[in-house]
């Protein structure tokens, strides 16, 4: 409503109106405690000491008084309390001078809670309370006192008394504080003001003023006073927030300033008492609910009240109140209230109906409640001057705000001369609440469902000297100066609209008041606007500023006028205004008497249609509203709230609004713009869905990015958080009724997991049965991956709902991994402490002629120092040519890893011999036998360098000056890094750090920005569950393999760090100069070995040698896949479900049937046909008792356990035990060939630990020992391979391996997680990939790579393991060609997938795949030939062109580009011939060395076989390895051109168990029987 101008007959005057707004207020220099307070600081005698010899405790109470006092003689008792919720109260009392105390602003009487002064001396004391003992408060004696609020020994925020100043100035008594909030960089609160949401230094400007005012057509980005006043200062910081609240209701000015490392808010303060409430926090959403557990949180609103409001000053007669609602109707706006100014009344006499033009009141309301609207109608404090006026000559002399005199107040208003209720009164409050009684109120009805307070600060006009409000000395009940409660009187008379309310409606149903005039506490009983604003674009931009603010203080139901109350606002600006609003818990459309029209029906078709989504947008979410306002009533946290409550680095940013915490609206707020620019809050996990848009076409968008979208008069842009269940109302209603019953839409917007979950908040919509009778529910929604439901379960309340859903469920490519649950090189303390430290500390030998040889001369050690740190180096040379270096400290102990080195070919070490040391710096170290070893090592001192020599050529240096070995405490943490650089001296390229999602060259890491910072971090080793891992990223991923090869067409060499602790390595080549890899490892031993090839073939092998190698795989588990429609398959796979409630080594209900032997039945019928199948066993058991694995691991201690450890070898012999069929019923341990180790990093849900085991956990090395020894961290990469392990251990004992009559099997294990040495146990996959490109093009490098590094039982899952993006057609069909090629073949698909088994695609696609599947079949005997050579010497099964040639025979070149015609192919070796067989083994012959193109456009996958190979085949068409064992194989003899003839080379095979003729054969017995007995082959020549 507007305000007055210069009187009452000219407050249309627009002009006026402008000229009086302009001059009004006054400033701190216009005040006179203002102006004394600002400028003065305490010296001398005016500074207060806090006497703590005098300290006297209320026990009772629980209350401690500090006397304070100054030289000045100025006594003052400082009264401290601790409270519940981190809260400390803080009043401060003349002891001569009685102050008033403001009553009923807080909700109730605040607990005390006993302390204790824990330590004191003579000039401090330190207090800690009984139940919060992260709380405590120092106070120190001064002079100046001061007293530090402490939060886990860190001080929060301070009291600076140098500030203290009680004072009888011309304008009343007054006094000042100060508190200075540590470490913050931005303060929040003071609302209301129109201004940003920070509060700005005001060191140049006015202070922030508290004084309730009718400031119409208000300033923006101003200090100036407003309507409401709420004195809460939040400092807030990313690390911590507090905060403080002075319960005090007179005229404030508040001096805001910043410093470099803290903030502080200056209180000047015009009468009351210091009444100070500390918020501990320590995070912004704790100090929210401490302010708001004070003040007190609202009953829930009727649902009605959140729909959308239509009101004007003035609808002037009946007749247009039912115009307005009818053609809201026929237009369908949805509106549920028509609003009523000032002129409904007689003559402004409020509770009285304008005889003329509202002869009929009830008649009206009865018309809108036929029409599903409700009235709201104004009710002012002051009441005209009329003694047959029944309102006034009840209160007169009685209930009026009086002189000095004991007259009456009287002022001008709207009715002209008018008297003010004294609602401070209790008697007052009741009279007037009883004039809102029905028959009180002649012509209300229930229909009459809300009432609207306005010009209560309250507003008086012609009173410029005292700011258009009552005279400062005007006196209230009791002789209370209206100077001590001036800004809570709208407070008051709030408190008794509702009070009214509650008595008129006999409690059954809840009050709605809307309050213009608010404080601390009004919450409780009414809404707020933002006032008589203006419609401009300032305006607009400010109202989220004002809301967000007043929620974040209590004051949750915010709104502002749509459009602007005052001036003629542009026709845009009306649709923006719409569209900002739909977000604002409180939404109405008004406007002033002067204004043009402009309800939504008034607006042209185009403009209308906007209108009509923007309030249709809100209906939609009124279900979203309903249920957030359960959440304030029931936790305090608000409605609507700035990003930085949730996000607290995402400061500055006024024009987002989240919605709880689900909904992010980014309306467009500026004036004819094309664009906007919207902040995705959140870190690289966080996703948000675009909501605006059509179902279906929504987009996905990262968190923690900035992106800036088009739009036009349409656009309205928010967004769903991925995670969230956002429940959204099915039906466009023109207003609430019915609502409750109507169907919802469920959206689903699932995260990284494919998870949702959300709430829905559901009761009568109206009545006080939700607190009463608990007659309401809450239900919380949870959806699962894959899902075609979601799971509701009701967690409070009584009330039965009936639900009728529609179910909308998004989960597009949100695979992409979340940097802040899997960290970054500076966030781990290793990385950013070694990364940047480019030379070390250097160690030194005393005297290189001082070493040790071991009794059998395989070993040579000296003493080596850094600074005072004493350390041993050891050198072997190990057979192969290997050499192994192990440095440790002489008086510290490092964890060792075991296990890893294949125990049955563990390395063997060489005699050695130190050659004569050379100058005193450097010594060589050479075998024996060096005519067969070529391989030494030099030793260089000062620095220490150490460098590894074949043939004489250095392949490989350890450069000294970068070495790291520190073993110390800092800030109560362990440090235990490890760093060392290794130049590869005759390499170009480096390989290895597998697993990676990268090409198999590393890259360099090291590159910089032009601003000095690295682009790329370096390559992380840490086991990790990385679903949907980066393409083309040194990301951690599920294995750990620290090799490192570095290769040129000259030689290659390798190294390999025997250690299982989490490394950084970065990777650096050196222009003009040698590659380099700088390892950056967080704990655990120094045990390198360097492999010294000197090709590519050697080290792999010398790496095999060291680590193990495969055993073979059993036929069938070459492969796996799915058959359907003649696509082969040889076994089924299990994922979770199959166990009893993710139980493993049980069977849920579905598989044992109810006869109990339904998993025998299963198993037997896929024996019968020849099929296995496979299940899968984590690492993680469930807590449940009853649940045999968790009670026996409990017993026995086999858990991994906080600080006491776990026994863990015997832990994996009690895990192997529950694979015996007496454990893990099956009967058929023949079909349930195989076990699938998941989640075995381990993965662990909990987001701070990086989704992993805490590394301070304790494990076990020694089963005999009694000691818990092994930090996690020491081990964390092989904890995948010890689960491995004992898998294995168990399938070898549940197929006898002790039974020398049953031959054990071979068992099949597939692991996620890797470290070196897992490839005797187990085969490995490259983990939860999506369906793009570039992670199948990816997955090739990945297993080469593994491979290479002898873990060469790898594939990829197929087509992609995630949903999103779905995968095209042509997609999935160039996955399953490229899969082929993989070690290991299986199709696999996330459960929220839509199901991607060959035979659903279409016949094309289908014929695609099945024609590659066959060829994968027909290969199998070159698979099983290839395992074996792999066992006998350690070389890859599949591997890259630098690796063989010239070598190897069949060459495959899968297709990777999207939509290719034609691929570009190298065939390798310009002496060989290649083959090409993919289509349909034709003659055609390439020459290798050239690179050729292929045409592809019909759906080919090249692959060549090299001329002068023997290539064995099935070439049958089969549909299992079983059935393929059945039939002859076809050679394929491939003649290679030498000169002018051919020359025939043969090829070799390995059969299982093979027998020809009943006799057992030899390899070389088999090739030849092949060649002789036609009647078992089939020749295949190729020329």
């Amino acid at each position: 409503m507007s305000i007055y101008i210069e009187s009452v007959l000219c407050r249309l005057l627009f002009l006026a109106l402008l000229v009086h707004v302009a001059r009004c207020w006054k400033n701190c220099n216009d005040i006179p405690f203002c102006t004394k307070f600002r400028n003065y600081d305490a010296t001398g005698s005016d500074q207060f000491t806090a006497n703590l010899d005098q300290v006297q405790h209320d026990k009772t109470k629980n209350i401690m008084t500090v006397p304070l006092s100054n030289g000045n003689n100025v006594k003052l008792n400082m009264e401290l309390s601790f409270l519940m919720n981190l809260t400390l109260r803080v009043k401060i009392l003349e002891t001569e001078n009685k102050r008033y105390e403001i009553q009923d602003v807080l909700d109730h009487e605040p607990q005390t809670l006993q302390y204790d002064v824990v330590e004191g001396e003579s000039d401090s004391l330190v207090i800690k309370v009984h139940e919060q003992e992260d709380v405590s408060l120092l106070i120190k004696k001064g002079a100046p006192f001061s007293m530090e609020f402490v939060y886990k020994g860190q001080t929060q925020s301070v009291f600076d008394s140098s500030q203290l100043v009680f004072d009888n100035c011309e304008d009343g008594p007054a006094f000042s504080f100060k508190v200075v909030f540590q470490g913050a960089t931005h303060m929040y609160g003071l609302h209301h003001h129109a201004d940003i949401l920070t509060l700005r230094d005001t060191t140049d400007m006015s202070p922030y003023r508290f004084y309730n005012v009718d400031n119409g057509g208000y300033r923006t980005n101003s200090t100036d006073p407003l309507y409401g006043a709420v004195p809460v200062v939040y400092g807030h910081s990313k690390e911590r927030t507090t905060g403080i609240f002075l319960q005090n209701a007179a005229q404030q000015f508040i001096e805001i300033k910043y410093k470099e490392s803290e903030a502080s808010a200056h209180f000047m303060v015009g009468g009351g008492t210091l009444d100070l409430f500390v918020f501990y926090g320590p995070t912004f959403k704790d100090v929210v609910q401490q302010y708001v557990a004070l003040t007190g949180r609202p009953h829930l609103p009727q649902i009605w009240t959140l729909g959308y409001h239509q009101c004007r000053y003035s609808y002037q007669t009946q007749d247009v109140v039912k115009e307005v609602a009818t053609k809201m109707e026929e237009n369908n706006f949805p509106v549920d209230a028509i609003w009523l100014d000032i002129d409904y009344t007689d003559g402004k006499k409020y509770f009285t109906w304008h005889p003329d033009n509202f002869p009929d009141p009830v008649g009206m309301q009865k018309y809108l409640a036929s029409m599903n609207k409700r009235l709201v109608t104004i009710i002012d404090p002051h009441i005209k001057v009329d003694p047959e006026y029944p309102v006034y000559a009840g209160a007169k002399g009685k209930y009026f705000v009086k002189m000095a005199d004991g007259s009456d107040f009287e002022g001008d208003c709207w009715p002209g001369r008018s008297s003010y209720i004294d609602f401070l009164n209790p008697e007052a409050r009741d009279y007037i609440a009883n004039w809102y009684q029905y028959e009180m109120f002649n012509g209300s009805t229930p229909t009459l469902a809300g009432f609207w307070n306005d010009m209560n600060e309250p507003s008086v006009f012609n009173a410029g000297q005292w700011e258009n409000s009552l005279p400062p000395d005007s006196l209230h009940y009791g002789d209370v100066k209206h100077r001590d409660i001036h800004n809570m009187y709208g407070f008051l008379q709030t408190k008794a609209t509702h009070q009214g309310l509650m008595t008129r409606d006999k409690k059954q149903k809840r009050p709605f008041v809307l309050t213009r005039s608010h404080f601390a506490g009004s919450q409780r009983y009414a809404a707020i606007w933002t006032g008589d604003n203006c419609g401009d674009w300032a305006h607009l931009q400010v109202t989220y500023s004002e809301c967000m603010l007043s929620n974040i203080v209590g004051h949750v139901f915010c709104g502002a006028d749509i459009g602007g109350f005052l001036w003629n606002p542009e026709t845009e600006l009306v649709q923006r205004w719409y569209q900002a609003g739909v977000w604002l818990p409180f939404y109405r459309g008004h406007s002033n008497a002067d204004t043009n029209r402009r309800e939504p029906y008034v607006f042209e078709p185009e403009v209308q249609e906007v209108i009509r989504t923007a309030i249709q947008t809100r209906y939609r979410h009124l279900p979203v509203f309903y249920t957030m306002f359960y959440k304030h009533v029931s936790t305090g946290e608000p409605v609507v709230r700035p990003l930085f409550y949730e996000y607290p680095e995402m400061t500055d940013i006024d024009d987002h609004i989240l919605i709880g915490r689900d909904i992010l609206a980014a309306p467009v707020m500026e004036k004819e713009v094309q664009t906007k620019t919207v902040h995705f809050p959140g870190d690289e996990n966080t996703y948000w869905y675009r909501a605006d848009q059509t179902v279906g076409d929504w987009t996905v968008h990262k968190g923690g990015t900035t992106e800036t979208f088009n739009v036009d008069i349409k656009t309205s842009l928010y967004f769903y958080r991925a995670g969230s269940i956002v429940v959204v109302t099915n039906e466009n209603r023109t207003s609430t009724n019915g609502i409750l019953e109507d169907a919802f839409t469920v959206h689903v917007n699932a995260d990284v997991k494919g998870e949702a979950i959300g709430y829905h908040y559901s009761d009568d919509g109206e009545s006080f049965q939700y607190q009463d009778n608990e007659d309401f529910a809450l239900f919380e929604l949870k959806y699962q991956p894959g899902s075609s439901e979601v799971h509701a379960e009701r967690i409070e309340g009584k009330k039965d709902v009936k639900w009728h859903i529609i179910l909308s469920v998004c989960a597009a490519s949100l695979h992409a991994v979340d940097h802040n649950i899997f960290k970054t090189c500076d966030k781990v303390g290793v990385c950013s402490r070694l990364r940047s430290n480019a030379k070390s500390d250097q160690f030194q030998i005393g005297d290189l002629t001082k070493y040790t040889l071991d009794k059998n001369n395989e070993a040579i050690t000296w003493e080596v120092s850094k600074n005072k740190d004493k350390f041993k180096l050891t050198i072997q040379l190990l057979e192969g040519a290997k050499v192994r270096l192990q440095l440790e400290e002489t008086d510290k102990v490092r964890y060792k890893l075991k296990g890893v080195l294949d125990p049955q070919n563990r390395p063997k070490p060489l005699k050695i011999t130190p050659r004569a040391v050379k100058d005193g710096k450097q010594i060589t170290i050479e075998p024996v036998d060096s005519k067969n070893e070529k391989h030494t090592v030099i030793v260089y001192n000062n620095p220490l360098n150490v460098a590894f020599l074949h043939d004489g050529k250095e392949l490989v240096a350890l450069d000294g000056t970068h070495l790291v070995m520190d073993h110390k405490t800092e800030d109560k943490t362990e440090i235990k890094d490890i760093g060392f650089v290794v130049q590869f001296n005759e390499a170009d390229k480096l390989y290895g750090l597998h697993h990676h999602a990268y090409d198999l060259e590393l890259p360099d890491t090291t590159v910089k920005t032009e601003d000095g910072k690295y682009k790329s971090d370096p390559f992380r080793l840490r086991n990790s569950d990385t679903a949907g891992f980066e393409a083309n990223s040194p990301m951690a991923l599920y294995g750990s393999v620290p090799v490192v090869y570095g290769h040129s067409k000259k030689s290659t060499a390798g190294i390999f760090l025997h250690n299982a602790a989490e490394q950084w390595v970065d990777v650096h080549y050196e222009k003009n100069g040698s590659p380099s890899t700088h390892f950056m490892v967080d704990s655990g031993s120094f045990d390198l070995f360097v492999m010294l090839g000197p090709n590519i073939e050697k080290v792999v092998q010398q790496f095999t040698d060291l680590t193990g190698k495969a055993h073979m795989p059993q036929v069938l588990e070459v492969l796996k896949q799915m058959k359907q429609n003649n696509f082969p398959l040889d076994a089924i796979w299990l994922d979770i479900d199959y166990t009893d409630n993710k139980k493993y080594f049980t069977w849920n209900k579905n598989f044992t049937g109810s006869d109990g032997k339904g998993v025998e039945t299963m198993l037997a019928t896929l024996g019968a046909d020849g099929r296995k199948l496979v299940t899968i066993i984590d690492p993680h058991i469930k807590k449940e008792d009853g649940y045999v694995v968790y009670d026996e691991g409990k017993k026995g201690k086999l858990f991994v356990q906080d600080k006491k450890g776990v026994d863990f070898v015997a832990a994996r012999e009690y895990y192997a035990n529950h694979y015996s069929d007496q454990e893990f019923h099956h009967g058929h341990p023949e079909v349930l060939a195989g076990i699938w180790n998941d989640m075995n990093e381990p993965s662990v849900f909990n987001d701070n630990q990086e989704k992993t085991m805490p590394f301070e956990m304790m494990h076990k090395s020694d089963k005999d020992s009694e000691t818990f020894d092994v930090e996690h961290r020491d081990i964390h990469n092989i904890y995948g391979f010890l689960h491995t392990m004992s898998t294995h251990m168990g399938l070898l004992k549940r197929d006898k391996i002790d039974d020398p009559i049953k031959k054990a099997k071979r068992p099949f294990i597939l692991t996620r997680s890797h470290f070196a040495g897992s490839q005797r146990y187990a085969a490995m996959w490259t983990g939860d990939n999506t369906p793009d490109w570039a992670h199948l093009k990816n997955s090739y490098s990945e297993c080469m790579l593994s491979n290479l590094v002898g873990h060469v039982f790898c594939g990829a899952d197929i087509p992609g393991f995630f949903k999103d993006p779905v995968p095209s057609e042509e997609f999935v069909y160039r996955a399953y060609q490229a899969g082929i090629w993989f070690p290991f073949f299986r199709g696999h698909t996330s459960e929220d997938s839509e199901p991607r088994e060959p035979y659903r695609y279409k016949s094309t696609t289908q014929e695609l795949i099945r024609h590659a599947m066959k060829m994968r079949y027909r290969h199998i005997p070159t698979w099983y030939r290839l395992f074996y050579e792999h066992t006998q010497t350690g070389a890859p099964v599949i591997r890259p062109l630098f690796y063989n040639f010239p070598g190897d025979d069949i060459l495959a070149r899968p297709v990777f580009e999207e939509g290719a015609k034609t691929v570009k192919v190298h065939l390798p070796g310009k002496d060989e011939y290649w083959y090409r067989i993919d289509n349909g083994y034709t003659a055609e012959a390439y020459q290798g060395g050239q690179d050729i193109t292929v045409d592809v456009s019909n759906g080919e996958s090249p692959v060549f076989y090299r001329g002068g190979s023997i290539v064995v085949t099935r070439d049958r068409d089969v549909t299992s390895t079983a059935e393929g064992e059945k039939y002859p194989v076809t050679v394929y003899i491939n003649l290679n051109k030498k000169s002018n003839y051919y020359m025939p080379i043969c090829g070799s095979l390995r059969i299982q168990c093979c027998k020809l003729n009943g006799n057992s054969f030899s390899e070389v017995d088999v090739v030849k029987a092949l060649r002789n007995d036609e009647n078992k082959l089939l020749y295949k020549l190729r020329r």
